[in-house]
């Protein structure tokens, strides 16, 4: 009986998929030509930084009723499609032997690479895009000549002073010390913004081991996929953001973490620590936020269990410590305290 009523269902199954893939394009149309029907269509940046314009609210709106739901309706329109060779993909993925694995991971590190730095180069001319990130750099420089402040420039009334801290006049960025050193490594190697592309790329390949060793490396595959192709992380990998350096750090936190529970050993734990302390240089709220529940949950478990700090704890404060030293150090020396 399956196999007599199967052709009658799959014309009924094509025509629903034809009719959702016409109409998610239509809403991406609609989308597209929002710019030409309503004049209120736009972002502008004002200070202070918290003012929104209408217009971006109108954006954001457009986004949730017509985007969003336009690109669920595409997908479910080209399953018929793309079902089979996912399918194949995910199969070929699964199987594939160790070694052509690490083959396949190191070819997928070097293309996020290879795609940001064309991206800083292309599209943004190889300039930073934010005040921030001019600021950053400076400190950078800074940094690469062995000091934490400069002298202020005389008169220092015409130079802007946006994301810069000025003391006993001095000048340096007001950004946390992680992005700094990244900025003077490149500095100091002449790479330029090839620093922030391989972090960036570290993200990417630190999601695909991840998902590989909790799940399996059809996941692993497919969590990079993800990342690489989210508009969010392509945009931001093409810059040189601190965010560009907190999440790598957060990524290789995670997958430490991960290694260490299976391992066993203490190694492990302090390499778990120090990715966190390098994190919470670049930027600490973030890490907080992320990464604190994760710790503070082992903490618990860990001390109700053996009454004491066991040594994944004593690894992880281990590790931490020279990057927590490195914080509170330039904190006082650029500010006067801690």
């Amino acid at each position: 009986m399956h196999k007599t009523n199967e052709p009658d269902h799959c014309p009924v199954l094509l025509r629903r998929h034809g009719l959702a893939l016409i109409i998610g394009l239509f809403l991406f149309l609609a989308f597209l030509g929002l710019t030409q029907t309503a004049a209120t269509l736009s972002i502008v940046i004002k200070i202070p930084f918290t003012w929104s314009s209408s217009g971006e609210a109108y954006f954001w709106l457009a986004h949730a009723l017509l985007l969003f739901p336009g690109g669920c309706l595409i997908g479910y329109g080209l399953s018929p499609w793309v079902a089979g060779w996912l399918r194949n993909a995910w199969q070929r993925t699964e199987r594939m032997p160790r070694k052509e694995r690490t083959l396949a991971l190191v070819l997928m590190f070097a293309a996020v690479v290879l795609t940001a730095r064309l991206s800083h180069a292309i599209i943004l001319s190889d300039y930073p895009i934010t005040d921030d990130e001019y600021a950053t750099k400076f400190g950078g420089q800074v940094l690469a000549q062995g000091k934490v402040m400069t002298h202020a420039p005389l008169p220092f009334e015409p130079f802007p002073k946006l994301f810069l801290f000025e003391r006993t006049e001095k000048i340096t960025s007001s950004d946390w010390i992680g992005p700094q050193l990244a900025w003077a490594v490149a500095e100091i190697t002449h790479s330029g913004p090839f620093v922030f592309a391989v972090l960036a790329a570290t993200t990417a390949l630190c999601l695909a081991l991840l998902m590989g060793s909790l799940l399996s490396p059809g996941y692993g595959s497919a969590a990079f996929v993800l990342f690489f192709f989210s508009p969010m992380a392509f945009a931001l990998s093409a810059t040189t953001h601190a965010h560009v350096l907190s999440r790598a750090m957060i990524a290789v936190t995670l997958l430490c973490y991960v290694m260490a529970v299976k391992k066993g050993t203490s190694k492990p734990w302090a390499l778990t620590g120090l990715a966190l302390g390098i994190s919470f240089c670049c930027r600490p709220i973030e890490t907080a936020f992320i990464l604190a529940p994760l710790f503070l949950h082992l903490a618990l478990t860990e001390i109700s269990r053996e009454k004491r700090l066991t040594f994944p704890i004593r690894g992880i404060l281990l590790g931490a410590l020279l990057p927590f030293a490195v914080f509170l150090l330039h904190n006082q020396l650029v500010t006067g305290h801690y």
